[in-house]
């Protein structure tokens, strides 16, 4: 980026090719082409469609691209506008405020081909290919190759320029994209995701593969009477850190549907497969204090884990209207996400009432280590 709005970007590249299909046909009946082409027995009432092919070898492209998007409108697209790929750029296009095309040049170092088919008359198929044959095998080719910095630059930006306009217009009409359907009020069924890749980055630390949890994750008093023995005890767990989640081995399955069931996904991984292995780390607290004994032991307990193989089995019952209304400025939101998942019905106590499996459930669990070391460091021990 040059500035807070422009992107400039230089591509290089060893081959492209380019393939224009159009469509040709006479307007006017009583002019003097139209008379010509009836009397070489032509048929002017039929559209010719053109193909225009051209290859270009060692290309070099510099463009640059005013955009400016509006954050609010980006934030505000919903989950389920974008489930359609069809939808996509029209939604992505609806968020832009201006966009415009302020550089664009081609350097080419060779023409490989260049052919125009399709005419109705032979003879003028014939005579296009003759011609496009003596310029490229001329010394006309390089004079066409001088020119194609300042042609792409002058002719062709201002074509894409306007076609850039004319998409971001239609973006903004109305239903261009589509609010998603207000009528779904059923369970999400994850069978529906298939088309659908995404990829979320957890932002929990600074480096890479770790997720870092600081202060209290867990506390708890409690008070203990058994035969005789009367204490108050208080257990926490803080500081959680898992390290090295980016050590993924194949076979890896996230969140894949299960054949027959809505709401089930299946996850496979192999977690710990290079030469870092799988961590997590936690500090525990252990105090307890009673009539006979007195207890202060704050531990930092480790386990590290290689080659760890899971599955694992997960019911997710997801609601479709709050997943589908999902805004993307709360993709990275864990809460936001949580608050689309079922709401089991709970008694006063917080029991599950009813069906026990709704909402996230994890149904089954294996794991399979390698190897495995557990370690304790003691930082205040009684």
């Amino acid at each position: 980026t040059s500035g807070p709005s422009m992107f400039s970007n230089s591509v290089k590249l060893q081959r492209l090719g380019v393939t224009v299909k159009m469509g040709l046909s006479v307007e006017d009946e009583d002019s003097n082409q139209a008379r010509m082409l009836a009397a070489n027995g032509i048929n002017i009432n039929e559209m010719e469609t053109i193909t225009v092919s051209l290859i270009l070898k060692d290309v070099n492209l510099d463009v640059s691209l005013l955009m400016a998007m509006d954050q609010d409108l980006m934030g505000e697209l919903q989950l389920g506008s974008i489930l359609d790929t069809n939808n996509i750029l029209n939604c992505l296009l609806s968020t832009i405020h201006s966009l415009g095309l302020s550089k664009f040049v081609m350097d080419v170092g060779d023409i490989e081909e260049f052919s125009i088919s399709g005419f109705i008359s032979e003879d003028t198929n014939n005579s296009i290919k003759s011609m496009t044959e003596a310029i490229f095998a001329s010394e006309y080719k390089s004079v066409v190759l001088d020119a194609f910095p300042a042609f792409t630059s002058i002719t062709i930006r201002p074509i894409l320029h306007d076609i850039m306009r004319v998409l971001v217009d239609k973006a903004r009409d109305d239903g261009a994209c589509p609010e998603p359907d207000s009528t779904a009020n059923g369970i999400l069924d994850w069978r529906q995701m298939n088309d659908l890749v995404s990829s979320l980055t957890e932002r929990q630390s600074n480096v890479g593969g770790d997720l870092y949890y600081p202060g209290d994750i867990f506390k708890q008093d409690l008070d203990v009477a058994l035969n005789g023995l009367n204490a108050a005890i208080e257990l926490g767990v803080s500081d959680v850190r898992l390290s090295n989640l980016n050590s993924l081995g194949a076979p890896i399955k996230v969140l894949q549907p299960v054949k027959g069931e809505s709401s089930i996904l299946h996850n496979t991984a192999s977690i710990g497969a290079g030469s870092e292995a799988l961590r997590a780390e936690f500090r525990l607290l252990i105090k307890g204090k009673g009539n006979e004994v007195e207890v202060h032991n704050e531990l930092m307990l480790g386990l590290s884990m290689r080659n760890v193989d899971m599955m694992l089995e997960l019911l997710a019952q997801v609601e479709e209207l709050p997943f589908f209304n999902f805004p993307l400025q709360d993709v990275l939101n864990l809460q936001c996400w949580l608050a689309t998942v079922v709401t089991p019905a709970l008694n006063k106590y917080g029991i599950r009432e009813g069906e026990r499996d709704t909402g996230i459930v994890l149904q089954s669990l294996a794991l399979a280590v390698a190897e495995a070391r557990l370690d304790i460091e003691c930082i205040e021990c009684s």
